[in-house]
């Protein structure tokens, strides 16, 4: 192990880019935490310095003066997968007010303060509302991804787990991507629109019995 930590610095002269690399995909924080009990002292204070700096870019705000935007897991392939979901699992209606509240959380402030980490799916958040578990993901200021809407009484953890990891791998390939549109005043309008149109379709489905008391 010790030479597997210590060929890291060897192998990359910028040792930010490839903890960058890394950084989506795995469990970042555990994997620097094992390799600082092997590294030389100049790599560990690299290693430290970065991990201060993640732990930075979880606390940072969105920008107030902006607009916050919430996308919808499967919105690259034409699909509403979140409202479909939500049929296809029969959520109660009973559910749906806390669902609307913690959508509602999520675009007024990133719902910053009341979201965890997923310790499973590294980058990915989740807001619990009573028994409802939302998964989703903060892909650059003021711009959040939605990867699923779960109830607490579930008997299918593991498989919930699964489920968000598989979307958030799907996700990946083509997360680069999503964030440098958002550069791009047209492809922003195009990719907003749409995902309004989910949020419409969504509110739809959940209907007055989730009408939020604001």
């Amino acid at each position: 192990p010790k030479n597997r930590y210590n060929n890291v610095r060897e192998l990359y002269d910028d040792l930010k880019t490839f903890l960058d690399s890394l950084c989506y995909k795995y469990n970042i924080k555990e994997f620097l935490s094992n390799a600082l009990l092997y590294v030389s002292d100049d790599v560990k204070e690299n290693i430290n310095k970065y991990l201060k700096e993640l732990e930075k870019e979880d606390e940072i705000a969105d920008d107030d003066s902006k607009e916050n935007v919430i996308l919808f897991n499967g919105f690259l392939n034409n699909k509403n997968i979140i409202k479909d979901y939500l049929k296809r699992h029969n959520i109660p209606d009973t559910y749906y007010q806390d669902v609307k509240k913690g959508i509602f959380m999520i675009l007024e402030n990133g719902a910053l303060g009341k979201r965890e980490n997923i310790k499973k799916v590294p980058k990915v958040l989740k807001l619990r509302v009573n028994d409802i578990r939302i998964a989703f993901k903060r892909l650059k200021s003021n711009v959040y991804i939605i990867l699923g809407i779960y109830v607490k009484k579930d008997s299918v953890g593991n498989k919930i787990i699964e489920s968000i990891r598989k979307r958030n791998n799907e996700l990946l390939s083509n997360e680069k991507i999503i964030i440098n549109a958002f550069d791009k005043d047209s492809l922003t309008k195009e990719i907003v629109d749409l995902n309004n149109l989910y949020y419409n379709e969504l509110n739809n489905l959940l209907g007055s019995k989730a009408k939020m008391k604001l």
